[in-house]
C-alpha cells in the first residue's frame, strides 16, 4: 500500500513505500490534506533541483564545469 486519501482529500493511510518516496512518516502524513504533501514534496524537490544545479561537477581530474 502508497497511500489512501478520503473523498475530502485527506490522508487515511500512509505505508511504507509513501515514506521512502515522500520523506514523511504515516505519523506526519496522516490527517494532512494529499494536496499540501504533494505541494510541499514539489518545492523541496524544486529548491534540491536549484542546489544540485549550482555544484560544480568534475569528472575528471582536468574536467570541472557548471551544468545548466
Amino acid at each position: 500500500m502508497l497511500v489512501f486519501i478520503d473523498d475530502s482529500g485527506r490522508v487515511v493511510e500512509w505505508g511504507r513505500p509513501a515514506e521512502e518516496l515522500f520523506g514523511w512518516s504515516a505519523e506526519e502524513a496522516v490527517g494532512r490534506s494529499v494536496t499540501t504533501l504533494m505541494s510541499e514534496a514539489a518545492a523541496d524537490g524544486e529548491r534540491q533541483r536549484e542546489r544540485f544545479s549550482e555544484r560544480p561537477r568534475c569528472w575528471s581530474s582536468r574536467c570541472c564545469e557548471v551544468l545548466p
